[in-house]
């Protein structure tokens, strides 16, 4: 289940985030989907693309909105795909359509940047620092992720 840490790892792309959010299990095809660890991820995007008007055009050009709900369908898949294949461009993100859990590293065992630390620090952009700090406590984050979301492990 999604989860609130502090001190990440820094991906050094300015002041380092002093707390970030976690998945327990994957995200994505052929993956465990477990509800709050899709319901962050899906966060993420849909509040990337709710304030970011060029992120929402490449993630979700067909227009169709993220619902955070749990449910790893199809736009979901296709938003991370979308997601990831954008930051292929300029970061070393692997577009696989998954979204794993990151370590105390910025980088896989294969050198790849973890997708969900590129979704926390867009995000953490995309919303405000005191917003991204207390995510539990947003209107938008729904009520089963904001029990998960509330302290740092």
């Amino acid at each position: 289940m999604a989860y609130k840490i502090s001190d990440p790892p820094d991906l050094q792309l300015g002041d380092p985030l002093g707390v970030a959010y976690n998945v327990t299990m994957a995200v994505g095809e052929g993956k465990p989907n477990i509800d709050e660890d899709v319901m962050l991820v899906q966060l993420c995007l849909q509040q990337i693309c709710a304030h970011a008007p060029l992120w929402r055009q490449m993630i979700t050009p067909d227009g169709k909105k993220i619902e955070a709900d749990g449910k790893c369908g199809p736009i979901t898949k296709n938003a991370i795909w979308r997601f990831q294949t954008e930051l292929q461009r300029h970061t070393t993100v692997y577009a696989d359509g998954v979204v794993g859990p990151f370590t105390g590293s910025t980088t896989t065992a294969a050198g790849h940047e973890y997708t969900l630390l590129w979704l926390n620090y867009l995000l953490f952009y995309s919303i405000g620092e005191d917003r991204f700090e207390d995510l539990a406590d947003q209107s938008f984050t729904p009520p089963l992720l904001k029990s998960k979301l509330h302290s740092p492990k």
